[in-house]
């Protein structure tokens, strides 16, 4: 029994360390109409909501595409300054499955696209965005 609850109480935490969130709730819509979210630097990610918004973000969830949009801190598009390599790593939380996907694709003009699978509903996740040697943390707004 007690080995039961132990494995209920681990299958459960990943769902449960983001219920905080990344940085302050930002409401209002993005330049293309997507949801907005706040991108913290990502060594005040235990701050939660009282870290500090370096960057923000727009999320779009249409049909089955993803759009995660890294704007300015002005909320103008996003350009790395030049020579900078940047990427994404996107973790994904599906209804019904047990672990996140992890997806690492390389963050063009600021955004990255990801098609959702058939038959898969996506319920949540985080964006770690790197740009050069600093990593930004952010969530995907799925409202």
């Amino acid at each position: 029994m007690k080995r039961a609850i132990l494995g209920l109480v681990v299958a459960s935490l990943p769902a449960w360390a983001h219920v905080s969130g990344h940085g302050p709730l930002v409401e209002g819509k993005g330049p293309g109409g997507g949801a907005l979210s706040a991108v913290i630097s990502a060594k005040d990610a235990e701050l939660g909501r009282d870290a500090k918004a370096i960057y923000y973000a727009e999320t779009k969830l249409e049909a089955k595409r993803l759009e995660w949009k890294l704007l300015s801190a002005e909320r103008k598009a996003f350009q790395a300054p030049k020579g900078v390599v940047t990427s994404a790593k996107l973790i994904l939380f599906f209804e019904g499955d047990a672990k996140p996907a992890v997806i690492v694709a390389p963050l063009e003009n600021g955004q990255v696209v990801y098609e959702v699978a058939e038959g898969k509903k996506l319920k949540g996740g985080e964006v770690i965005a790197t740009l050069g040697d600093a990593k930004y943390v952010g969530d995907l707004a799925l409202r």
